[in-house]
């Protein structure tokens, strides 16, 4: 077994992208093909975790003893929690010490709020006597002294599915869920942008991701569940063909402003009802702008009505598959009237949320909450040492060495 690894499982869409990372750098990649999931949400849980169950998967497993591992997802409900905590309050003055800021940390882990569950939680700003706003108070004095914390929050019910996974897959570490979005912010947006502050949009394959940042921190998250295969659902619709024949369309006349086509291009297929269709580019064009149009409109008016007046950009960051196609970026600033910027690099690679995941780990693992241990285990799986569970359940045998520590239970009376 190879040690000090970590394991990365991106849980956005129907192929969860998976890296085992290492001191050593990246050890491997893979795509997983899975049931159950849309939308970033886990509708089918039993089909959901039978996914996992493919000799290339459990191969990693089996090779690996990882020291943690961390699911992104991508919900299209995720929420934000903005409040103030007291860290202490005397009659006088005292000086703000380290032990201050870890008793907050430390006291702030992983919470629920009914049906929600906080997977980040941070600090904006420290009080001082609850009106001056610092950002690192070490050393200063105060009576009072209260945090600005952001917490981000996901649907309980997806991280008990993530917490049950994880569980059946005998992963006995530290297990985190990261919101990809998060993640994307600290990876694919520019130093100049974070600090400046800027609107941030993703436009993955299921799911827009909205984002705001300023002074290097993401202030507000929300998502639309709405992507790039609705551009091609669209068009299936529309034109009464298959969604393949759509993909081959959006990939071949995919544009957003098709008033610029200047030489129109005819396509000839068949519908499903069996008739000749003739499709052009325009036509193409002219369906996906009215879904980029309701796309852009519905992320505007959710900037304009959730953030508070206080906040002030006039910069958006704008990437993802569905914002790939030609006009995209002119009419996003069109209807923001904002500088248009793009991610540091294209987001339009099969692992890039597997990517941003790796980099928030490196540098921002004070923000990421671990789920609670569920502490319950099977008697079969207390007796099998970690890594081999999967095996077991693969290939149906049991190695000399499980046989020999399942007999010395039974012989002690150990196992019921």
């Amino acid at each position: 077994m190879k040690k000090d690894n970590s394991l990365f499982m991106d849980l956005s869409t129907n192929e969860v992208n998976i890296l085992v990372n290492s001191s050593r750098g990246i050890l491997e990649k893979d795509t997983l093909e899975v049931s159950g999931i849309k939308k970033g949400e886990i509708l089918d849980q039993e089909k959901f975790h039978q996914s996992f169950d493919k000799p290339q998967f459990l191969q990693i497993l089996n090779s690996y003893d990882f020291e943690e591992v961390i699911f992104g997802v991508s919900p299209s409900n995720i929420f934000i929690k903005q409040e103030k905590c007291l860290i202490f309050e005397n009659n006088h003055p005292r000086a703000i010490t380290e032990k201050d800021l870890s008793n907050w940390t430390n006291e702030e882990g992983s919470k629920s709020y009914s049906d929600l569950f906080v997977i980040h939680s941070y600090p904006l700003g420290f009080l001082l006597e609850g009106k001056d706003s610092v950002s690192n108070p070490l050393g200063m004095h105060a009576r009072k002294f209260e945090v600005n914390e952001l917490k981000v929050l996901i649907p309980l019910d997806l991280a008990n599915n993530v917490s049950k996974l994880s569980e059946e897959l005998d992963l006995n570490c530290p297990i985190y869920v990261v919101s990809n979005t998060m993640a994307s912010c600290q990876n694919l947006v520019s130093q100049e942008n974070k600090d400046f502050g800027c609107y941030f949009i993703n436009v993955g394959d299921d799911v827009t991701e909205l984002a705001a940042i300023h002074k290097g921190k993401v202030r507000y998250i929300n998502a639309i569940p709405v992507g790039n295969s609705n551009f091609i659902n669209d068009v299936a619709l529309a034109l009464d063909i298959t969604a393949k024949e759509a993909q081959l369309l959006v990939d071949s006349y995919g544009t957003i402003t098709p008033e610029l086509i200047k030489e129109k291009e005819v396509s000839s297929l068949t519908s499903k009802s069996g008739n000749e269709v003739r499709v052009s580019n325009k036509q193409v064009g002219g369906i996906m702008r009215a879904r980029a149009d309701e796309l852009l409109h519905i992320a505007k008016s959710h900037f304009e009505n959730d953030l508070s007046q206080d906040f002030i950009a006039n910069r958006i960051v704008v990437g993802g598959k569905g914002a790939q196609y030609k006009g995209f970026e002119s009419l996003v600033k069109y209807i923001f009237q904002f500088f248009v910027y793009g991610f540091e690099y294209e987001n339009d690679k099969p692992q890039c949320n597997i990517d941003s995941l790796l980099a928030m780990s490196n540098g921002e693992t004070n923000m990421m909450n671990p789920l609670p241990s569920s502490g319950i285990k099977n008697n079969l799986n207390q007796l099998i040492p970690r890594g081999y569970s999967t095996m077991v359940r693969t290939t149906g045998k049991l190695t000399k060495e499980i046989i020999k520590i399942f007999n010395e239970r039974v012989s002690s009376g150990g196992v019921k």
